[in-house]
């Protein structure tokens, strides 16, 4: 999950978690407050619960403990400095103004992807699972195997020594 997204709350989710429906619009009230904390604005989204008479104090506590928990989340992220080719940071800020975010979001989601797409990402104990299920499938395909094996050694020593000659003529 890229640092900015860990701040995002959808509009429909805060209704569902306060019973009803939020006051106010794009410029003001608790809709303002939503979009500034899906724009990552921690600082503005801070300084509006605090100075916003009009926000509900139910509203006001969701917020505060949504912050709480992203910002918790949030202490996980490495921050480093890293020199990109002008090129690639040419290509990158284009699409982070194509879609109106900055580049360090592109640029942390872009990371994300490819660690996503070398299927890298997946959780530690979920790649533990998928090997030890890997493990189980080639142990059971060679006890099959085994079984067949000790059936066919079986059913030639239950025809008996003397019937490997049966039916063979002799010279």
């Amino acid at each position: 999950m890229a640092y900015f997204e860990l701040y995002r709350l959808a509009r429909e989710r805060a209704e569902s978690r306060l019973g009803r429906g939020l006051a106010g619009d794009a410029t003001s009230g608790e809709v303002a407050v939503i979009l500034a904390l899906n724009s990552a604005r921690v600082k503005v989204v801070r300084e509006m619960i605090e100075g916003d008479p009009t926000l509900g104090g139910d509203f006001r506590q969701m917020i505060v403990d949504h912050l709480d928990r992203a910002t918790a989340r949030a202490s996980a992220i490495k921050h480093w400095t890293v020199p990109i080719p002008m090129p690639v940071w040419d290509a990158y800020a284009a699409e982070a103004r194509r879609n109106g975010l900055r580049i360090g979001e592109v640029l942390a989601a872009a990371l994300e992807n490819e660690l996503s797409r070398r299927g890298q990402a997946l959780d530690p104990i979920e790649r533990l699972d998928k090997t030890v299920r890997g493990y189980q499938a080639a142990a059971a395909e060679l006890i099959s195997r085994l079984q067949r094996s000790v059936e066919h050694a079986e059913s030639r020593d239950a025809v008996g020594p003397g019937a490997a000659g049966v039916g063979r003529r002799e010279r």
